[in-house]
């Protein structure tokens, strides 16, 4: 549980220690959640996905599901995680409710960019969250995007 709440504090207000040690709040997050399946502490992998839950954000998604996507369940592979799982479900479900805004970082070079490097499967997945957000939009009236 301390674990954690270091975690969510790293996350909330990066610290004097993130510069000295020269790593992210969202490495430090990425770490945390390593450690908890690791040894296999179920508390610490709820506690850390609570604390993405309150912290996700559009500079976070990304680091987090090309993190998670490795260790979740995907097609021929019959190991996963179930902390790594909840957090690539709570990246889609993010990308899923910000559409707009993440198909716009997408779009931009550096966004082109990192979706070339991506697994087939991770770009897809990450593509149909995003398409699910835009088609709601134009079905509510929005505009429809053309996804890239």
């Amino acid at each position: 549980a301390a674990a954690a709440a270091a975690a969510a504090a790293a996350l909330s207000a990066p610290s004097q220690a993130d510069a000295t040690l020269g790593i992210t709040p969202q490495e430090l997050f990425i770490g945390v959640l390593h450690a908890a399946a690791a040894f296999e502490l179920p508390g610490l992998q709820t506690a850390c996905l609570d604390t993405a839950r309150q912290h996700m954000s559009s500079s976070s998604l990304l680091p987090w599901l090309v993190a998670a996507h490795p260790f979740s369940a995907r097609a021929g592979s019959d190991s996963h995680d179930p902390g790594w799982e909840g957090l690539k479900r709570l990246c889609l479900e993010y990308a899923a409710v910000h559409g707009e805004e993440i198909q716009g970082m997408l779009d931009a070079p550096e966004g082109q960019a990192l979706l070339t490097s991506l697994p087939g499967d991770l770009v897809y997945a990450l593509m149909k969250a995003v398409n699910m957000e835009v088609a709601g939009a134009a079905g509510a009236g929005g505009k429809k995007r053309k996804l890239s």
